[in-house]
């Protein structure tokens, strides 16, 4: 007897593919771009909150806004020497083993006593419609007409206010014939047609990197008064002006 065998559908040996089989990734390009969008979003938000934060800063263009003088009690205690129409101030050196001190209706003249010698002379004077550089070169040729600029001062202040300065050369000739060179700065500045001028002169001194002076750094002024000038320059105050 012959037996039948059942038959069946064929069957593929090739796995079917549904749609949870499918691998799924995202690329490279795409991550690094995701990375750099977030990096560019918490930089910002950082620099945000720090611009938020940080206090207001002035920002000035010197010259001619140089910001305001400082403001408090000074400490060095100088006298001040007041102006016979009190139009201005001044501070100076007192009458001391280092300095002999003197006034007059305009101004007040400090004489270094020690070191290298000098004089300071620090007045007022009206402007008359001049400005301070025509205040500086009317003075230097009056009082000193064989002066030599050097060079002059850039941004020079008197009083915390913008105006002229200079460094000149002077050889004053003695009855012997005998010369030592003098270093003169004359630094001036023009408020409500009043100027205030500040003045120094000494013997010009060499610089030398070993011996110096100033600690051997160099000086343009070559004169060690000029450096007590620079003390006192900008404690010249116009009338009106706020206190500092």
């Amino acid at each position: 007897m012959t037996v039948k065998m059942p038959t069946y559908p064929a069957m593929s040996m090739t796995p079917a593919v549904t749609g949870s089989g499918i691998a799924c990734h995202t690329s490279h390009r795409r991550v690094l771009l995701f990375l750099g969008i977030g990096l560019l979003v918490a930089i910002g938000a950082v620099a945000g909150i720090a611009a938020l934060v940080a206090p207001a800063v002035a920002i000035y263009h010197c010259p001619p806004q140089c910001g305001s003088p400082p403001q408090g009690t000074p400490q060095d205690g100088l006298p001040v020497f007041a102006g016979a129409d009190n139009s201005f101030t001044v501070e100076y050196y007192p009458e001391s083993p280092d300095w002999h001190a003197g006034t007059d209706a305009s101004g007040v003249t400090d004489e270094r006593l020690t070191g290298a010698g000098g004089a300071l002379r620090m007045f007022g004077t009206a402007a008359g419609g001049r400005t301070a550089q025509q205040v500086v070169t009317a003075l230097v040729q009056q009082a000193y007409p064989n002066a030599t600029q050097r060079y002059q001062l850039t941004n020079a202040m008197v009083g915390y206010q913008l105006g002229y300065g200079e460094v000149d050369e002077i050889i004053p000739q003695s009855s012997d014939g005998s010369y030592q060179p003098q270093s003169l700065v004359v630094m001036a500045s023009v408020k409500g047609d009043v100027a205030l001028v500040g003045e120094a002169i000494g013997p010009y001194q060499p610089w030398d990197p070993d011996t110096g002076p100033w600690d051997g750094h160099p000086s343009g002024v070559a004169m060690a008064v000029a450096g007590d000038l620079d003390q006192l320059i900008n404690s010249f105050s116009w009338a009106g002006d706020p206190a500092r």
